[in-house]
């Protein structure tokens, strides 16, 4: 009797201490669900880091200077001995031969000699192509009024129709260059014709020393 006594009393202290260790299991099982992330919170920090990332993108893209993608276009005009006259669109540093291609090339009469293929195209630029026989004759023309500089001023020389020559024969006459003979064009196609030999003394570059050169061998009429 006392055998059993002293086994449930044991027992007593045995449920007690396996009770002790459940309680102690619970709570620290439930302390371990409260600690461990919930997936809300694990999945947020990668959203954000990747909507950070776009920010960041998105700033750069945007700290780009947008006039460095842009292309910088030019317009030029090219007319005269070329298969479709007119004003072209190009990119700057362009040379005549890209605006040469984009008039779909020249003719059979152009002189191509007459022009300098190579030049950079400038915006508002106009490039006319002339004539092959009528550059010829000019040339051979002009010439002749070259070698007859010093001679007197009534000797009868060839002169050039300032209201009506091309770029290259405009270089012809002394002291115009290409820059000088496009002013000379320009300034026809704004001012309109030329009504006397002394308005190109209105043109930049040409002051009273230069016409003296290019009196006796300019008109502006027939």
């Amino acid at each position: 009797m006392e055998k059993y006594k002293l086994m449930l009393k044991n027992n007593g202290i045995v449920k007690v201490i396996l009770f002790i260790l459940a309680v102690a299991v619970l709570i620290y099982s439930g302390l371990g669900y409260f600690n461990q992330p919930s997936a809300e919170m694990l999945v947020m920090p990668v959203e954000l880091e990747s909507e950070s990332q776009e920010l960041v993108k998105d700033s750069t893209e945007e700290a780009v200077n947008p006039d460095e993608s842009i292309e910088q276009l030019i317009y030029a005009e090219i007319k005269g001995e070329v298969n479709q006259p007119g004003v072209y669109q190009l990119e700057e540093g362009d040379r005549v031969i890209n605006l040469i291609e984009q008039a779909n090339g020249l003719t059979n009469m152009a002189a191509a000699d007459a022009i300098n293929q190579a030049m950079i195209v400038t915006d508002q630029m106009s490039v006319i192509v002339p004539n092959i026989e009528q550059w010829e004759q000019n040339a051979v023309s002009n010439e002749v009024a070259v070698q007859t500089d010093f001679v007197s001023e009534t000797t009868d020389v060839t002169t050039i129709n300032i209201n009506t020559a091309d770029s290259m024969t405009l270089q012809n006459l002394p002291g115009i260059g290409p820059k000088k003979a496009e002013a000379i064009i320009l300034y026809r196609e704004e001012q309109g014709s030329f009504q006397q030999v002394e308005e190109m003394m209105n043109i930049s570059g040409i002051g009273e020393k230069t016409f003296e050169k290019l009196a006796p061998y300019i008109r502006v009429g027939d």
